[in-house]
């Protein structure tokens, strides 16, 4: 805040442009008043905390959801594995039983 307050004591700028705030924006008002100035900076400061933190939350929900994808393809592939394991060896429906959950379960992936 100190060196915004600094930073507007320069007389040769437009009152609209805020300088000094986080972010220097066009505003329908002169910042160069306490009153104004004050309540705009906290009202940016609170807005790019609120920012940094949606911008966290999509990356983490777009890499938790790719791990839990490739998890789930591990499963398929450990249950393709076990196919032909002693209880179906022989038994052609139960294994076209099986295969066909396994399909399922990946076209639930897709």
């Amino acid at each position: 805040i100190y060196f915004g307050l600094e930073e507007r004591r320069s007389s040769d700028i437009d009152p609209r442009l805020a300088l000094g705030l986080l972010h220097p924006a066009w505003l329908p008002f002169d910042t160069r008043s306490l009153r104004n100035f004050i309540p705009m900076w906290i009202g940016q400061c609170i807005c790019t905390f609120f920012s940094m933190i949606i911008y966290a939350v999509f990356d983490c929900m777009i890499a938790t959801m790719v791990l839990h994808i490739c998890g789930q393809i591990r499963v398929i592939g450990v249950a393709l594995r076990t196919l032909g394991d002693q209880q179906v060896h022989g038994n052609e429906q139960l294994f076209r039983e099986k295969l066909g959950e396994i399909v399922k379960r990946h076209e639930t992936l897709n």
